[in-house]
């Protein structure tokens, strides 16, 4: 039907524009902070974009039901600034009836966000976050932090300063301890040799002291240095647990209330396309001198606080304050209240007609 196409192609073709405006803002952002890490020597140039490329589907998470919502918005303003509303009104079709033909784009947008929040978004999410650890754990001066005592693998550190221009490390305090016995070293300046092929960290401290004392008969060794190599096995980094990170397998076998909380989360995102679709339908209606940008930021409020309530649910879900039954009870919230409100209109149009003159 030509007109369920014009329809659709507006719809998605609006909310794609949108929607990558929208991805381009925030990965700006979160470029920013990637390539100051860079800049730092935390991570290499050449994992900056990967790291990105992997937090894509995450992100798209929040900013496709926003995008979608904007695109339906604009292309249903559109039809009454151009009176086209109008005419199909007058032709008999009403708001249930272009909701109907906009359900091919519905129906795609709801089986998208379906399939990024419940599998791509997590499995970019844990890939990064294991790509971020990996890179961290290979680097020693990036483990460290001036000042405060750290742990790294096997050993305590404390360090005054770390130049990470230089990959040089001032006044280094390294303690190991075990059953039988504790050592601790004392270095002016340090620096991690770097060699691809060892399994583990090779730190070479220079100009220091030793002192090992046995647990058992408190006999104490002590000895200075000029160069000591000290050898640090790398941490086995373990993935990350967060529920958001989770594949579903794991949720349903953590069995708490974060892993509800998240599990209700992901079952009410996809839903939240539908309600975008149905609140643009009811917020869309505008004068024709007024523009169709005219109730862009007050609809885009509305809809962004319906977003938030439902993220504030889930925190008090996964705070085991209210049941994950809830996210459910709010979405069909969302959608009866737009059903109403677009079949307030039809049911006007009948009485009007019944109405004896």
């Amino acid at each position: 039907m030509i007109l369920r196409r014009y329809i659709n192609s507006e719809i998605i073709l609006t909310a794609v524009t949108v929607i990558a405006i929208l991805l381009a803002i925030t990965l700006s952002s979160w470029l920013v902070k990637y390539v100051a890490m860079a800049a730092a020597g935390e991570l290499p140039v050449g994992a900056l974009f990967k790291i990105i490329l992997l937090q894509i589907p995450e992100f798209i998470t929040y900013i496709l039901p926003l995008g979608f919502f904007i695109g339906c918005l604009l292309s249903f303003s559109r039809l009454y600034v151009d009176h086209e509303m109008a005419i199909l009104q007058a032709s008999g079709l009403g708001l249930l009836g272009v909701l109907k033909l906009a359900w091919p784009a519905i129906a795609m947008a709801t089986l998208l966000q379906a399939l990024i929040c419940g599998y791509l978004g997590p499995a970019g999410g844990r890939a990064s976050d294991q790509l971020v650890s990996d890179q961290l754990s290979n680097n020693f001066v990036a483990l460290l932090k001036p000042k405060e005592f750290v742990q790294v693998g096997a050993y305590t550190v404390y360090v005054e300063a770390v130049d990470k221009t230089n990959w040089l490390i001032k006044d280094i305090f390294v303690h190991q301890h075990n059953s039988t016995q504790q050592m601790i070293v004392y270095a002016k300046s340090a620096r991690q040799l770097q060699d691809p092929t060892s399994p583990n960290m090779v730190i070479e401290l220079t100009k220091g002291r030793r002192y090992s004392l046995n647990n058992q008969n408190a006999a104490t060794v002590y000895a200075e240095f000029e160069r000591y190599q000290l050898v640090i096995e790398r941490s086995n980094n373990k993935r990350n647990t967060k529920p958001a990170k989770m594949t579903w397998q794991e949720l349903w076998a953590a069995n708490n209330a974060k892993a509800m909380a998240e599990i209700g989360f992901r079952l009410s995102m996809p839903w939240m396309m539908v309600v975008a679709a149905m609140f643009a339908l009811v917020l869309a209606p505008v004068q024709p001198r007024q523009g169709r940008y005219a109730k862009l930021l007050p609809s885009l409020l509305i809809y962004a606080c319906s977003i938030v309530l439902l993220i504030a649910l889930q925190q008090q879900v996964g705070k085991n304050k209210l049941d994950v039954a809830y996210c459910g009870i709010l979405i069909a919230a969302y959608i009866g209240g737009a059903m109403l409100m677009i079949s307030q209109g039809r049911w006007r149009a009948i009485l009007r007609f019944r109405k004896p003159q």
